[in-house]
């Protein structure tokens, strides 16, 4: 697939960020709303067969949102930190065309920093988010790519164009003030295999609905 990206790799240190005096203590409201000013659509599926090229395998119906159990999903998003997403416990069974629990079929919000980003090898843009309060704590965001299958039979492939387009302007003209990310997605538990920034039970959100930032 032919395709223009400004996301290559990159690596931002949240603690050399905080450490220069660029502080989240006192610059935190515990009222604000950590969900990016984004409406979620009900979405129009159509068969993943009939749109898009072959990006993905493992899990990747549930990771684009085209699985059988797409409609389990709440699409009324649940306000958290990056701290508690990182410490759910983890299922013991993951159905490989399927969601595992309640943790898969909810939609997260949580503000951190934003440390690290990547275009994979299945075109999804990888971002790695840090807590507000703790930047040890860490955990993975993807953004499919609308033209991948999968992506673009979910009903969400405009939010996926959407996320992606204001990341990678934001990204353009990043500075210390354009560090702070809010981040919206579906929680999604992938498998073990050495990801930086992946969190210890490895949860993602993935596919990511939403991005600003504040």
């Amino acid at each position: 697939m032919t395709k223009k990206t400004l996301l290559t790799v990159g690596v931002i240190s949240a603690s050399a960020l905080l450490a220069s005096g660029y502080s989240s203590g006192g610059a935190r409201n515990p009222a604000s709303d950590p969900c990016p000013s984004i409406t979620i659509p009900q979405p129009v599926r159509t068969s993943p067969t009939r749109c898009g090229v072959h990006c993905g395998t493992e899990r990747w119906q549930v990771k684009t949102l085209s699985d059988a159990d797409a409609d389990r999903v709440d699409l009324s998003p649940v306000a958290t930190t990056v701290e508690s997403l990182t410490a759910l416990p983890r299922p013991r069974y993951f159905p490989p065309y399927g969601r595992s629990g309640q943790t898969e079929t909810t939609v997260f919000c949580v503000e951190g920093w934003l440390v690290g980003f990547t275009t994979e090898a299945d075109f999804d843009v990888h971002v790695i988010v840090a807590g507000l309060e703790d930047s040890s704590a860490t955990l993975i965001a993807e953004i499919p790519d609308a033209r991948c299958s999968g992506a673009c039979a979910s009903g969400f492939a405009a939010l996926y164009a959407s996320a992606r387009e204001a990341l990678e302007n934001r990204l353009a003209t990043l500075t210390a003030d354009t560090l702070r990310v809010r981040i919206m997605g579906v929680g999604f538990f992938d498998r073990p295999h050495g990801q930086y920034g992946a969190a210890p039970n490895n949860l993602e959100l993935h596919p990511v609905l939403g991005i600003d930032f504040p």
